[in-house]
């Protein structure tokens, strides 16, 4: 790796994929975001995700309280959908669960499951051919999913 393009080919490699997300600033604003530029990071871009994070870490409480935002819940949605093979054993798991009853809670499913309430009716809504094709066909009826 002796060119400049291949350093700058494994440094792009070697970042993390993350989300982007485009903000527009007043010029007060991004006049001290550009001044906090090497205290809180080396750009503009690092010193916005310090602040963002920083401020998350304070007002936890208050985001969960005011705003409902569970954080485990939120780490379990990232991880299932950062993690294929754990959706399909999700998929995978529902037709067992379905033998022997034909009505179950969808907070107690999803507790069986271990992923959030929302994702599992995700899932379903998402996956429902798929599970079809498995011999299940499941609707959601208020705070219940049923086999049909």
């Amino acid at each position: 790796m002796s060119s400049t393009s291949d350093k700058e080919l494994e440094k792009e490699r070697k970042k993390p994929k993350l989300p982007r997300t485009t903000v527009s600033l007043d010029k007060f604003d991004d006049s001290i975001i550009e001044k906090l530029v090497g205290y809180e990071g080396q750009n503009k871009s690092e010193v916005i995700r310090s602040i963002v994070k920083k401020w998350i870490g304070k007002n936890a409480d208050t985001i969960q309280s005011v705003y409902g935002i569970i954080f485990g819940d939120v780490r379990r949605e990232i991880n299932l959908i950062d993690d294929k093979e754990e959706l399909e054993e999700k998929i995978d798991k529902l037709p067992q669960f379905f033998k022997r009853i034909n009505k179950i809670e969808i907070d107690r499913l999803a507790g069986q499951l271990d992923i959030n309430s929302s994702v599992l009716i995700n899932l379903i809504l998402e996956k429902g051919d798929k599970l079809e094709e498995k011999g299940l066909n499941l609707l959601i009826d208020g705070v219940y999913i049923l086999k049909s």
